[in-house]
């Protein structure tokens, strides 16, 4: 088969393997279509140290059942089209059981501790499977997965309808949560990025207003904006220092601050203004399996628009397309690759 293989910052390879054969309890898939997502950006440049290589990324996907090992598991007929949450736990411990299995302290990923999608076959955990409506097809479906990430966000933020809602970062993951915020009809729903081609996909996606970072004022001019409403919730999607202390100003007194972005490892922020502000901050991290869940039922549903920030290539393009996510971001902030 052929694979998509990670071997060190910025150098990815085509390579033939052999197909994986399914042991206990896991199932074969043909892979349909898998996503880029930003950590594996964030991996692919070597600032990820969940991805050693060699490696065959990819944890955003769909793909059809080839054949299953041996199992007393229920697993959907073969040739059903489903998609796979990545995120392995133990089951056992104290958070599996409180259903917080992702921030089970053994967790493991597809993609980074076991082999990924970015392959035409992947080895998965047969209980790892959701079966896709047949309204979802393989495209949409492999958008599963970020979008329980910006639902799992988007519901630590506990967004009300006269709430204030800023979306830094317009990426795949903004996006998303714009269209999860949406949900909740906020009073204001504002996006924020440096891309123009991405900010008007955002205003497609629900937006009320956009914002270009790089304004001098940018954090007076929301604040101006959100004038009206007492409680605002901001979600910071990039996670680099300059858009967590943006997200901290933003939100004014009595904020909320969701914090999912991966990017810096340390950053510094004024604390005495977040007391005395009382702006409570909150880390995101993935999202639960009822949430995974919801993802799918609201990709039935229709409730995330496609258009030119979503583009399908060939597997075989994948190196090129990593580099262009990284050296050259243009429209496109979700790739989609089809072995």
């Amino acid at each position: 088969m052929r694979a998509l293989v990670y071997q060190g910052p910025r150098l990815l390879t085509m390579e033939d393997q052999e197909v994986p054969v399914p042991g206990v309890d896991e199932v074969l898939l043909r892979v349909r279509a898998v996503g880029i997502c930003g950590s594996e950006i964030e991996g692919y440049l070597g600032f990820n140290s969940l991805r050693v290589p060699p490696l065959v990324m990819g944890h955003e996907f769909t793909g059809e059942i080839i054949s299953t090992g041996p199992t007393k598991q229920s697993v959907p007929e073969v040739g059903r089209l489903v998609t796979v949450n990545p995120l392995l736990s133990c089951g056992d411990c104290v958070f599996c059981r409180a259903g917080m299995a992702h921030v089970c302290g053994q967790r493991k990923l597809i993609g980074a501790h076991r082999p990924g999608a970015f392959a035409e076959y992947v080895l998965v955990p047969a209980q790892a499977i959701i079966p896709l409506p047949p309204t979802v097809d393989a495209t949409i479906g492999a958008l599963s997965e970020p979008l329980a990430v910006a639902l799992h966000a988007v519901n630590l933020g506990q967004i009300k309808s006269a709430h204030g809602v800023v979306v830094w970062g317009a990426g795949s993951i903004g996006l998303l949560a714009i269209c999860a915020a949406r949900l909740a009809q906020p009073a204001h729903l504002i996006a924020v990025d440096t891309n123009a081609a991405r900010l008007e996909a955002a205003r497609v996606a629900g937006a009320t207003a956009v914002f270009d970072a790089r304004e001098t004022h940018v954090v007076d001019e929301i604040r101006h904006l959100l004038s009206d409403v007492a409680h605002t919730v901001v979600l910071d999607a990039v996670g680099r220092t300059v858009t967590r202390q943006s997200a901290v100003a933003a939100a004014g007194p009595a904020g909320r601050v969701i914090f999912l972005g991966l990017h810096d490892k340390e950053t510094p922020l004024e604390i005495n203004a977040v007391i005395r502000n009382e702006v409570q901050m909150q880390g995101s991290y993935a999202y639960t399996m009822p949430e995974f869940r919801h993802a799918v039922t609201l990709l039935a549903e229709g409730r995330v628009p496609t258009g030119p920030w979503l583009e399908v290539r060939d597997l075989s393009q994948g190196a090129e397309s990593f580099a262009e996510l990284v050296d050259r971001p243009g429209v496109a902030s979700k790739i989609i690759l089809e072995p």
